[in-house]
């Protein structure tokens, strides 16, 4: 708990035990003697009010004093927001060349790989130091309903178009990075000879999904590590049947993703 909300705590105490003792408390042998018929001359009314507003800026000189750090973070924050890249799936097309020699037919697309790329933006003042993105938890339910959570590698992925794991978000800024990646069925020979079907290939962050676990509902646990900021964590849900289809227009029926705010505080203004 930070000291600010201490402080407060503190103060509406204070406040408290004071009207109670205001209330119950008898005072009236206690009270200084002033004759009610005397006249406050304008003298007297200025030296008290002089004398009051003085007190207030003391005290207020004495809390900014003790919180200006905390007061400062108030204008000069962290303040990261969580967002889908885009509300489908996107795809990375390959070109494919059917036909004999000199077939000047055009080139059959499909697929190389599906993703799915989160946007971490920095709605604050401060920028966002030693940012790094981690997959925390992922727990596949399968089409029964069964439950079961998957070991996950214990280290943060990379963002794009960086070769760190940690990077510095400035205020206003974006970085992207891919979560979900959805490979197409690759065949690999055989010391025979023989072509043997890989199948599809579902990696979770740096977490590589074996086939057993892609049909069904995947809820994804992430969070946001900063040296500037508290955590800021946050779920994806994908849902697929397991299918892999060779365009997106077909691909993204059989698969969905979303994004569910928070499992944190969308504003952080203090760090503990």
């Amino acid at each position: 708990m930070n000291r600010i909300v201490i402080s407060i705590i503190i103060i509406v105490v204070v406040f408290v035990i004071g009207y109670l003792l205001g209330v119950y408390l008898p005072y009236f042998n206690l009270a200084t003697l002033v004759s009610v018929e005397e006249i406050m001359t304008q003298a007297q009314y200025n030296s008290i009010f002089i004398r009051a507003v003085a007190a207030i800026a003391t005290f207020l000189a004495v809390i900014v004093a003790l919180f200006k750090e905390d007061i400062r973070r108030i204008w000069d924050n962290v303040n990261l927001s969580i967002e889908l890249n885009s509300d489908k799936i996107e795809e990375v097309l390959e070109s494919m060349k059917i036909g004999k020699v000199g077939d000047t037919s055009p080139p059959i697309l499909k697929a190389e790989y599906y993703y799915s790329q989160i946007v971490i933006v920095n709605n604050g003042t401060k920028p966002a130091k030693e940012a790094q993105l981690y997959v925390e938890k992922i727990i596949f339910t399968n089409p029964s309903g069964s439950n079961r959570e998957i070991e996950v590698v214990g280290r943060p992925s990379l963002w794009e178009y960086e070769s760190e794991v940690k990077t510095m978000i400035p205020p206003s800024g974006r970085k992207k990075c891919n979560i979900i990646t959805i490979n197409a069925p690759q065949k690999i020979s055989k010391p025979d000879g023989e072509a043997l079907d890989e199948g599809v290939l579902l990696r979770i962050g740096e977490t590589l999904l074996k086939q057993d676990f892609h049909k069904g509902k995947i809820e994804i646990q992430l969070a946001v590590y900063s040296e500037s900021c508290r955590a800021k964590k946050f779920v994806l849900n994908l849902s697929w049947d397991g299918k892999w289809h060779n365009r997106l227009s077909e691909m993204s029926r059989s698969l969905t993703v979303e994004l569910k705010h928070d499992r944190s505080k969308i504003y952080d203004f203090f760090m503990d």
